[in-house]
């Protein structure tokens, strides 16, 4: 179970649980982003804002700063790509957007350019 929100304040009432999603996905690794990003879009939608606003990046920052880490995956994981592209068109978000969810603690250590 996951707490629905927590405010760290000693007064404040007990945070709901809600259960932990689980998805299902198969196929080749594009298919299997697809899917994924089709069962998850909402949530996709809000952790990009929450990436946004805790980093203090705006989103177009967030889409710039995460393209700099393709080539790495060009060269490491190049399967992850087409995973990270089915992401981007299963929750109906940019492809850079569907690689900042995927680098996203990464994204404060890239330099502004």
């Amino acid at each position: 179970m996951i707490p629905d929100s927590v405010s760290g304040r000693p007064d404040a009432p007990e945070p709901r649980l809600r259960a932990f999603p689980c998805y299902e996905a198969r196929g080749a690794h594009r298919d299997v982003g697809r899917q994924h990003g089709e069962q998850a879009a909402e949530q996709i939608h809000e952790h990009l804002d929450l990436i946004s606003r805790s980093l203090k990046l705006s989103r177009h920052q967030m889409a710039a700063g995460a393209l700099r880490f393709q080539p790495l995956f060009e060269q490491y994981c190049p399967h992850l790509l087409d995973e990270i592209l089915g992401l981007a068109e299963g929750a109906r978000i940019s492809y850079a957007d569907a690689l900042a969810v995927n680098v996203r603690s990464a994204l404060k250590l890239v330099p502004d350019t």
